[in-house]
C-alpha cells in the first residue's frame, strides 16, 4: 500500500476512535440499557440512512423478531466528521398516526429525568374530580342564594339570576381559546388548569370581602373569575382523566369524573338550604377555597408527572382558532355528537329543573316531600347511572382496547360502540319518561321517572367524552371538548326556559313531553354518527388490503441497501402513507 493509502487509514482509524471516545463521555452518565421515551422497552438498535450511529427509533410493529446491531463502518463514521449529521429522525408506523400502542402508566416525557416516576392514575383521578366536585359545590351554592343575593346587594328580583347566567355564558365562550393556549406542551395544559384553578379558590376567598364593600360589582368579577376555572376544568380535564385511565377503564374514569360534578351539585344544595344570610354564606365560599387549595397546590408542584399520551400538539398550538374549527369539523361524527350534548342537557336539565313543580302541581305532593325526594332521586340515580353507564361501555369495549390501545381502529371502534349503546339507552329511557308524566298513580309516576333517569344517565360517559375522544383525532380533543362544552351550555340554559315558555301556553305535562320527545332526534344523530365512523373504519381497511392484503411481515419493513459505507437499514413505514 502506497504512503498515501497509509495516511488515509490512519485518518479514518483516527475518527472512528475520536469518535467513539465522543459517544462514550455523552452516555457515561446515563444508564445501560436507557429506554426510549415512548417505549420503555427499547428494542436493538437499527442504523439509519443520515450517517453511522446507532438509533433506538424504530418501528416496534415491524421489527418483533428483534434485529442484530450493525457496527458502523469507518467510512460512515468519516462521513460523520465531514456532514454533521442532522436530528435523528423518528420512524413511526404508518398505521397509528396517534400514537404508540402502549400502556399511558408506562409513558414518560421527552427530556424529563427518567428517575421522575409519574403519580398513580388513581390519585390523579382523584385529584382532578375533587376540584371538579368543589366547583359543582359552590356553583349550585350560589344558584340557591339568588334571594340573599338581593338583600344584600339591593337587587331587583330576577335580575341577578339573568347576571350570574350571562357570566356562565361567557366563560363557554371562553373555552375555545383557553383549550387553544393549552394545547402546546401536556405540561402547560396541567399548568394552565390548576393556575385558573387556583383563581377558582381566589374567587371564593375573595366574596368576604363584598361583607366590607357590598359592590355587586366586586361579585360578578369574582363570578367570572370563578367561570375561568370551571372552564379550564370543564374542557381539559376529561382529556387527562382519560390520559390517566389504564386499559379498558377509559369510561369508567370518565364516569366517576363526572359523577364528582353530581355529588358537589348535591352538596351545594344541601349546605344552601342551612343559609340564613349573605354573611355566612360568604364565610362559607371561604372555606370551599381553602379546601380547593391543596388540589392547586399538588398539581403545580407534580405538573410534570401527570399521566398523559403524546400528542402533535406544537403543530396545532400554531394553528388559528379558525383553522382548528375547521379541521374539527371535517370529520363528519363530530357535528353529530356535538348537537346530541346540546340536546342531550337540555332535556335533563328542563327534568332536573321542573320535576319538583310537576310533583306538586299535577301529583299533589307537598312542596318539603317533593324536594327531598328529588333530592335524593336526582343523586342516586346521577352516581349510580353514570358509573354503571361507564363499566358497560368499558365491558363492551374491552376486546377493542386490549388489542391496540388507542389505536385508530380501536378509537373508530370505540366511538362507533359508543354511540350505539347511547342510542339504545336513549330508546329505552324516553317511553319511561313519558309514562311518568302521564301515570294518574303517584307511585307509578315516581317508579317510571327514576328508572327513566337512572337509564337516561347511562348515556352520560359516552356523550360528554368517550365518543367524541374516538371519534377525533386525539390531538383536537380539547377543542372539541371546548366547542361540546359551548352547546351543553346553551342547552342547559335554554332548556328549562323553553319549558316555562310551553307552560305558559299549555301545561307543564305537555312542556316536560316536549323535552322527553328530543330524545328522539338525539336517537337519530347517534344512529348518523354511528354511521360515519363505521363509513371511516371500513374505508381505512380497504386502503390497508389495497396496500398489501391487510397486513405486511416484519421482514418486509426492512429493506437493505449496499453502499460504499457498508449496510444500513431503511424503515418502509417511513415511506408508505395511508
Amino acid at each position: 500500500m502506497d504512503q498515501g493509502g497509509l495516511i488515509a487509514a490512519e485518518a479514518v482509524q483516527q475518527n472512528h476512535r475520536v469518535s467513539s471516545e465522543r459517544h462514550a463521555e455523552e452516555t457515561r452518565d446515563q444508564p445501560k440499557s436507557s429506554p426510549h421515551p415512548l417505549y420503555p422497552q427499547a428494542p436493538p438498535p437499527v442504523l439509519d440512512l443520515l450517517g453511522g450511529r446507532a438509533s433506538h427509533y424504530v418501528n416496534l410493529d415491524f421489527c418483533e423478531d428483534g434485529l442484530d446491531a450493525i457496527p458502523p463502518s469507518p467510512f460512515q463514521e468519516m462521513n460523520v466528521q465531514l456532514f454533521p449529521k442532522p436530528s435523528p429522525v423518528v420512524l413511526f408506523d404508518h398505521r397509528a398516526d396517534k400514537e404508540p400502542s402502549v400502556d399511558p402508566e408506562s409513558l414518560v416525557r421527552a427530556g424529563e429525568p427518567r428517575d421522575k416516576q409519574r403519580i398513580s392514575p388513581y390519585l390523579q383521578l382523584f385529584v382532578l374530580s375533587w376540584s371538579f366536585c368543589l366547583f359543582f359545590t359552590s356553583w349550585s351554592f350560589m344558584s340557591q342564594l339568588m334571594q340573599h343575593v338581593e338583600q344584600h346587594f339591593g337587587k331587583a328580583p330576577g335580575a341577578v339570576q339573568g347576571l350570574v347566567g350571562s357570566i356562565g355564558s361567557i366563560n363557554a365562550l371562553i373555552s375555545p381559546f383557553i383549550a387553544q393556549f393549552a394545547c402546546k406542551t401536556t405540561t402547560r395544559k396541567v399548568r394552565v388548569v390548576f393556575l385558573l384553578y387556583s383563581l377558582f379558590a381566589v374567587a371564593q376567598m375573595g366574596k368576604v370581602f363584598t361583607l366590607i364593600a357590598p359592590s355587586y360589582s366586586l361579585l360578578l368579577f369574582l363570578r367570572f373569575i370563578n367561570g375561568l376555572g370551571f372552564s379550564a376544568l370543564y374542557t381539559l380535564g376529561p382529556g387527562l382523566v382519560d390520559d390517566a385511565a389504564p386499559a379498558g377503564s377509559s369510561s369508567t374514569f370518565t364516569a366517576i369524573y363526572l359523577t364528582s360534578s353530581i355529588i358537589g351539585f348535591s352538596l351545594g344544595n344541601l349546605i344552601a338550604g342551612e343559609m340564613k344570610d349573605w354573611q355566612q354564606a360568604s364565610f362559607a365560599f371561604s372555606a370551599i377555597g381553602l379546601l380547593a387549595m391543596p388540589a392547586v397546590v399538588f398539581g403545580l408542584y407534580n405538573e410534570s408527572r401527570f399521566i398523559h399520551r403524546p400528542q402533535k400538539e406544537r403543530e396545532i398550538s400554531r394553528l388559528s382558532s379558525a383553522n382548528v374549527a375547521v379541521n374539527v369539523c371535517k370529520h363528519p361524527s363530530f357535528p353529530c355528537f356535538t348537537v346530541v350534548s346540546g340536546l342531550h342537557r337540555m332535556a335533563l336539565e328542563s327534568f332536573l329543573f321542573w320535576t319538583p313543580s310537576f310533583l306538586m302541581s299535577h301529583l299533589g305532593m307537598r312542596q318539603s316531600d317533593s324536594g327531598k325526594l328529588c333530592t335524593v332521586m336526582f343523586l342516586f340515580n346521577g352516581v349510580v347511572g353514570v358509573i354503571m353507564g361507564g363499566k358497560l361501555l368499558d365491558r363492551l369495549c374491552a376486546s377493542q382496547q386490549q388489542e391496540a390501545y388507542h389505536s385508530e381502529e380501536s378509537d373508530e371502534r370505540r366511538a362507533y360502540i359508543s354511540s350505539m349503546f347511547s342510542a339504545t339507552v336513549c330508546v329505552l329511557a324516553m317511553p319511561l319518561l313519558l309514562s311518568s308524566l302521564w301515570s294518574p298513580s303517584q307511585l307509578v309516576a315516581i317508579a317510571c321517572l327514576s328508572g327513566g333517569l337512572l337509564i337516561y344517565n347511562f348515556s352520560e360517559s359516552p356523550l360528554s367524552g368517550v365518543a367524541l375522544f374516538s371519534g377525533i383525532p386525539s390531538e383536537y380533543r380539547d377543542q372539541a371538548i371546548a366547542v361540546k362544552y359551548m352547546f351543553a351550555q346553551l342547552g342547559s340554559f335554554s332548556g328549562p326556559i323553553l319549558v316555562g315558555s310551553i307552560r305558559d301556553v299549555a301545561d307543564l305535562r305537555w312542556s316536560l313531553s316536549f323535552m322527553g320527545s328530543l330524545l328522539a332526534p338525539i336517537v337519530l344523530l347517534l344512529l348518523l354518527g354511528a354511521w360515519f365512523e363505521q363509513s371511516r373504519s371500513t374505508e381505512r381497511k380497504d386502503g390497508r388490503d389495497m396496500l398489501g392484503g391487510g397486513g405486511r411481515k416484519p421482514s418486509d419493513a426492512i429493506m437493505w441497501v449496499t453502499e460504499v459505507g457498508g449496510p444500513c437499514a431503511v424503515n418502509c413505514s417511513a415511506l408508505i402513507e395511508v
